[in-house]
């Protein structure tokens, strides 16, 4: 008989971002194992609220809101409630919850202490949470030494994606901890075509490449830094690339890319 996972998932895609895709090809893995895979998650983007993706593999979306990049469900509407409904009427063996201070990984640890469920837990921050704000810092900290303490602590199975965030989580947790890396889908890679721009443009440069969602905490600056840093022969023969998205874009202001010559935004 199959087992039931039901994945409190922070953000799934089409919104964009290493943790939708690590959760998408988790779920997409495993569907194939005999398991039966529900994804619960916020609306965000808007999309279908019920998506059938393949065979043991269903998604539910719900209305939230998003304040300081964390996605809060809309409890107050009715239509939550149903679509709630419907993701624990699949009656799950187990639940799983996503990086500790979302606010979805503290619903589910609250569901599964409520309904007596299993609760894996996957973490993948390494630290306390840095935005280079002190009072948004603060905020977070205080929620990482309660509830995110409590999320970590009492989970019946706790996943740390490297070594660097086991040693996080060990702070919190006396209980074994896994270390589970992520993969590569090396076949998904292979499908895509070279760019041909690059190629023909950049063919002979050393290439540097920033690929991550552009938040504070990814380091971004500091990779300009030391890219800044760079003797100028080696650095005028090398070229900057920076793929992805988010609220530090605007570190990439006109002035930024005069500054740096060899500065390729993609």
């Amino acid at each position: 008989m199959k087992k039931t996972l039901l994945i409190f998932a922070y953000f799934f895609p089409p919104h964009v971002g290493g943790g939708e895709t690590h959760v998408y090809e988790f779920a997409r893995h495993l569907s194939e194992k005999e398991y039966n895979i529900v994804i619960f998650t916020p609306n965000i983007p808007k999309t279908k609220e019920i998506e059938k993706i393949k065979n043991n593999l269903k998604v539910i979306r719900y209305p939230a809101i998003e304040l300081m990049g964390n996605p809060v469900p809309k409890f107050w509407k009715l239509k939550f409630w149903k679509l709630f409904k419907i993701a624990i009427k699949e009656k799950p063996d187990f639940v799983m919850s996503r990086t500790r201070f979302f606010f979805p990984s503290f619903f589910c640890f609250l569901f599964a202490k409520l309904t007596k469920t299993k609760h894996i837990h996957v973490e993948q921050g390494s630290d306390f949470l840095k935005t280079g704000n002190w009072f948004k810092d603060g905020i977070t900290k205080i929620y990482d030494l309660t509830i995110g303490k409590l999320i970590l602590s009492k989970a019946d199975c706790c996943v740390a994606i490297s070594n660097a965030v086991y040693k996080f989580v060990k702070k919190f947790r006396s209980r074994k901890i896994f270390v589970i890396r992520r993969g590569l889908e090396m076949e998904e890679m292979e499908k895509i075509n070279p760019d041909k721009f690059i190629l023909e443009n950049y063919r002979n440069k050393i290439k540097i490449c920033f690929v991550g969602r552009l938040i504070y905490w990814k380091g971004l600056h500091n990779a300009l830094n030391g890219f800044m840093q760079l003797p100028e022969k080696l650095k005028s023969e090398c070229i900057f690339f920076i793929v992805g998205s988010g609220p530090e874009k605007k570190i990439m202001n006109p002035d930024t890319k005069i500054r740096i010559s060899n500065f390729l935004e993609k």
